[in-house]
């Protein structure tokens, strides 16, 4: 989650030979309820990281309101 946090939206974006990309695993690990507050935090705060180039943040969001927002937007939308 840490190495993942660290990345740029540019290299995030991109999976291995076509597996889960960076920006997913961050999300899917921050809103997955069954993980702990911890980890979902840090996961939180590296996918706000990752796209803090694209979403002009300052300050990490302390709820995944967000998260779910830009993933229904940004990439659920753009799938279809």
């Amino acid at each position: 989650v840490r190495m993942c946090g660290q990345l740029k939206f540019e290299h995030a974006n991109v999976g291995p030979s076509g597996g889960q990309r960076p920006i997913e695993f961050l999300y899917s690990t921050a809103i997955d309820e069954s993980e702990g507050d911890g980890l979902r935090r840090i996961a939180l705060e590296g996918l706000a990281r990752c796209l803090s180039s694209k979403l002009g943040f300052k300050m990490v969001p302390v709820d995944d309101e967000w998260a779910r927002a830009w993933w229904k937007r940004d990439v659920v939308e753009r799938r279809r």
